[in-house]
């Protein structure tokens, strides 16, 4: 059922992390010969996404990914946005037929994430948002995005935030409250509560809980 699935995607974000940065790890050693003196390439990891992203060969798609993310400074952040919203996006997108060669692959929206959180510049957390609250966009799409705003501590992210508790689909409604969490921002506790008194999942009950624990306030207490 859909409450089942929407907790499977919650524990997306904490399943199979010794795994995926192993593999960050590996990526990373590889490239340290070609750049040991010039840092990130930009370029060439643009290349190489490019060239490797629609692969069906998940090696080179969740490689080409994570050097990508692993390739982002300020300066391309707002191209880095657009490259990994739509990968994300394409990502999800390859269930559709139910082909061996179109699942999707948990280490490719992993890296899209571990891209997101390297987000410092107000244009590119601005094209975050505007996906994360595109109603039109798929939930699960928006469930990633939305997490990653838990680590980006900023005004607008939080204002952001708070009026997606108040979503139609309860995912959102999970990846607001965990957002909120993480960044630990008590001023959404009004609108968390009411949560806990609707006919929403279990998840996203348990999930209020947690956040009223992480605050710490009087009130929460109540």
């Amino acid at each position: 059922g859909k409450p089942r699935c929407e907790a499977k995607d919650a524990k997306y974000m904490k399943q199979n992390t010794y795994i995926f940065y192993l593999l960050l790890v590996i990526i990373g050693i590889a490239a340290m010969p070609l750049r040991a003196d010039k840092g990130p390439d930009w370029a060439g990891a643009k290349q190489a996404f490019l060239e490797n992203a629609n692969s069906n060969n998940d090696v080179k798609r969740v490689a080409c990914t994570v050097t990508l993310a692993e390739s982002i400074t300020p300066k391309v952040e707002q191209e880095a946005v657009k490259l990994l919203t739509e990968h994300l996006a394409n990502e999800f997108a390859r269930a559709k037929d139910g082909k061996a060669e179109e699942r999707v692959n948990i280490n490719v929206i992993y890296a899209c994430v571990q891209g997101f959180r390297k987000i410092t510049t107000d244009k590119a957390t601005e094209a975050l948002l505007k996906n994360a609250t595109n109603q039109k966009a798929a939930w699960r799409f928006r469930f990633y995005i939305i997490r990653t705003l838990g680590g980006i501590n900023k005004p607008e992210v939080i204002n952001a935030l708070s009026p997606l508790l108040n979503d139609t689909e309860a995912g959102i409604q999970l990846a607001a409250v965990e957002a909120l969490t993480e960044l630990n921002h008590a001023g959404a506790m009004e609108s968390a509560c009411q949560l806990l008194a609707e006919q929403t999942s279990w998840e996203v009950k348990s999930a209020v809980v947690e956040y009223l624990r992480k605050i710490k306030l009087p009130e929460s207490v109540k």
